[in-house]
């Protein structure tokens, strides 16, 4: 468990915030990752991000590169 949150937890936070691109869910993970409670570091986000962008439609890496930013 990462911050009380399992791995499969923050998979289905990160699924969901890419496929809706919602702001209320891009602040709440943001926060979620800055205050630690994520389990994972931004420099840990950024360089998964850099693995995934790849992998990701127009939508989702739109959604991921506002994630970024606000990090």
């Amino acid at each position: 468990m990462n911050g009380g949150f399992s791995m499969k937890d923050i998979n289905k936070v990160v699924d969901s915030v890419l496929s809706s691109g919602g702001d209320e869910s891009i602040d709440s993970l943001v926060r979620m990752i800055k205050s630690g409670e994520a389990g994972v570091s931004p420099s840990q986000v950024k360089g998964f991000a850099q693995k995934l962008m790849p992998m990701l439609d127009e939508k989702q890496k739109r959604t991921l590169k506002r994630i970024l930013a606000k990090l």
